[in-house]
This record gives structure tokens, C-alpha cells and sequence, in this order.
């Protein structure tokens, strides 16, 4: 398997200006490294979307988000849908991507490498912060009274419980 990946600088106006500004951004390096890529296509390809702020997740494809944390106060995001706002900066910049899933970057990093080893249960996080996500069979969550076998993924969020607002990610 071989992996190609691009690092893009936001640049403190874009933390704090308006989220329009930022999503577009996002949109432009996405544009530029399909470009990079050499990738042409007829149909739009699909994007998993890692977003690692503290978001209401209420579909794998809509989340609102909650608060800005690690520097970031971007106007208008707060209370919004973040995919839908990657959408809309997609569109308007007429690139031919479009978002499927969000998950923030806990999850991300333990669904990254079940990829390759699908035995793999736990995902950490050690960086600005710190947190973890696992697999759980559903039997045994109990909270949300499911029905059925298999596995869900549970974002602990560790990192954020001395905060007034915990997000929470299943």
C-alpha cells in the first residue's frame, strides 16, 4: 500500500477569522492536492473527514459543532454542521469531493490502522491533548439500549472532562 499525504498551514487569521475563510481553505488544499495527485475522475470521490474539536455527533455524516478549543475561534461554526460546512466550501470552490464521514482524530487513528490489522481495538491520541477510542461489543453498552451484536466504536474524550461541555463521540 502506498500512502501520499500534503501538510497545509492555517495561519492564525484563518483560526480566528470567519469559518467561511477557513472552510474554504480547507477546500483549496483539498483542491490542489487531488491536483498534485495527478487525479482525474468523472464522479465525485468520497472524503473521510477527521475533525478533532468537540462536536454532537448525530450522523457519520453531520455533527454540530459545540466550541472551538486549541486556538481556533472562527465565526459562524459553533452550533453549525461542520460537514455541511466543508460541503458548501467544496462546492463553492467546484471541487469534486464529497464528505461521507466525520470522525475526529481518536477514532480516525484507530480505524486508520484496523485498515491494515483488523484485529486492532484501541486508538490513543498524545499530542496537544490526549484520548483514546476502543472498540466495544454492543451487548455491552447499556446507556443506549441497542439491539443486536457486533462492535462500536466509543470515543472516551478523556482529555476534555475538567471542561463544562464534554463531547462524546460513539
Amino acid at each position: 500500500m502506498t500512502i501520499k499525504q500534503e501538510k497545509y498551514e492555517v495561519s492564525d487569521s484563518l483560526k480566528t477569522g470567519h469559518s467561511s475563510k477557513l472552510f474554504d481553505f480547507i477546500a483549496d488544499c483539498i483542491r490542489q492536492f487531488l491536483i498534485d495527485l495527478g487525479d482525474a475522475h468523472d464522479s465525485p470521490l468520497s472524503l473521510g473527514f477527521t475533525f478533532s474539536f468537540p462536536v454532537d455527533q448525530m450522523a457519520i455524516h453531520k455533527g454540530m459543532l459545540l466550541r472551538w478549543t486549541k486556538g481556533f475561534t472562527a465565526a459562524g461554526a459553533v452550533g453549525q454542521d461542520i460537514v455541511k460546512l466543508l460541503r458548501e466550501a467544496l462546492e463553492r470552490k467546484n471541487v469534486s469531493v464529497k464528505v461521507v464521514a466525520m470522525v475526529n482524530d481518536t477514532v480516525g487513528t484507530l480505524l486508520a490502522h484496523a485498515y491494515e490489522d483488523p484485529t486492532t481495538i484501541i486508538g490513543v491520541i498524545l499530542g496537544t491533548g490526549t484520548n483514546a477510542a476502543y472498540v466495544e461489543k454492543l451487548e455491552n453498552i447499556t446507556k443506549l439500549n441497542l439491539n443486536g451484536s457486533g462492535n462500536m466504536v466509543i470515543n472516551l474524550e478523556w482529555g476534555a472532562f475538567d471542561n463544562e461541555v464534554c463531547g462524546l463521540w460513539a
